[in-house]
């Protein structure tokens, strides 16, 4: 759900019953826009953009195909999110070497070998708006990587715009997130 000039909170979703639970989207500008390809409900709201950190694609194709690509979709999709970096790819963590790392909370988004596409809130239980340093999170995640069967993982918007709320959990937002995932 793009959120880029409405500025909805996360916790406005729930409220209001739209979804059961919201995860935060990709990355966006200072000026309110995706950082890259963008696509809901079938409609192109930015192309792609070359981005060596947002080097990450999740796709959902006209069948209903959850996929993370190394690429852009040429055809026309569902829903597209140019995001990154790529954490995990084809089962192995995809070392990364990040200038001016931080701590934070990480989202993430992951698809199974079935298909299934899975979020996941990396973060430290005694601060939650801490958490890794993103160049950590691929080993962190190699941890669930073999339990929850992970194909491909993908980082999301982290820190103080990120929110994962679902009913055991919320993790709400600092400042305003430019996308959301509802989980209905």
């Amino acid at each position: 759900i793009p959120n880029f000039t409405e500025n909805r909170t996360a916790r406005s979703f729930i409220e209001s019953k739209e979804c059961m639970g919201v995860i935060n989207g990709g990355f966006y500008t200072k000026d309110n826009q995706p950082t890259g390809l963008f696509v809901t409900g079938n409609k192109t709201i930015r192309g792609n953009i070359t981005n060596k950190l947002l080097n990450g694609y999740f796709v959902i194709d006209q069948d209903n195909t959850a996929m993370i690509q190394a690429s852009p979709p040429d055809k026309l999709v569902r829903i597209a999110l140019q995001t990154g970096p790529v954490l995990i790819r084809g089962e192995k963590t995809v070392p990364l070497a990040i200038r001016d790392d931080e701590f934070a909370r990480r989202v993430v988004m992951g698809i199974t070998e079935k298909g299934t596409i899975v979020f996941l809130a990396v973060y430290d239980p005694e601060n939650p708006w801490n958490g890794p340093n993103l160049a950590d999170t691929p080993r962190i995640l190699s941890y669930v990587t073999a339990r929850l069967q992970l194909k491909d993982s993908l980082n999301l918007d982290g820190g103080s715009a990120s929110a994962f709320i679902r009913s055991d959990l919320s993790l709400e937002e600092l400042t305003s997130v430019g996308s959301f995932f509802c989980i209905k």
